[in-house]
């Protein structure tokens, strides 16, 4: 099944892959689009062999600390995270991150520095964390990794919205937006 139409605020770009490569809609990856996120990160592992509990408590212990290092308080951080094990076949795992709604006394680029330094404390690997740029189309690389594409499904992926997040659409609902 094709899907008809974009998604609130689906980027063109986006919208196009999707009709190309016949993703069928996803839940998850409409409620990606209904924010305006502030940062996109990339980031690897330093040891291949990692649980996933593991890989959970250092994102979650990254952001916690860089919210910590801002004043702001981590309970209200509005995040997506899509962990991935790897392409091609190599075992690798990998976490795509969004993060949105971050007071405007925040410089962003800072912020990205800030978790860098953050997620290599707790032992991190390689990073790419970047002011998110509606043109490179972050959200929608997430939304295709939740939708599934080149072999990859819900079963080798994962898609997680922060508890700030889920509260944040429960009020949309509710507003009827």
């Amino acid at each position: 099944m094709t899907p008809r139409t974009p998604y609130p605020s689906e980027t063109q770009k986006h919208f196009q892959e999707r009709c190309r490569r016949r993703y069928q809609d996803c839940g998850e990856a409409y409620h990606i689009f209904r924010f305006s996120w502030q940062i996109f990160g990339h980031l690897t592992f330093a040891q291949v062999k990692i649980s996933l509990r593991k890989v959970r408590s250092m994102l979650l212990a990254t952001i916690s600390s860089t919210y910590k290092g801002h004043e702001l308080e981590f309970k209200n951080a509005v995040w997506v995270r899509c962990e991935e094990i790897g392409k091609l076949g190599r075992a690798v795992p990998h976490i795509h991150f969004l993060i949105a709604g971050l007071p405007k006394r925040i410089d962003t680029a800072k912020f990205c520095r800030r978790l860098g330094s953050e997620w290599r404390r707790v032992g991190g690997g390689l990073h790419k964390i970047t002011p998110y740029d509606r043109g490179l189309d972050g959200a929608g690389y997430v939304a295709k990794r939740a939708g599934g594409s080149n072999g990859i499904t819900r079963e080798t992926c994962g898609l997680t919205f922060s508890p700030a997040a889920l509260a944040r659409l429960r009020r949309m609902a509710e507003r009827g937006v």
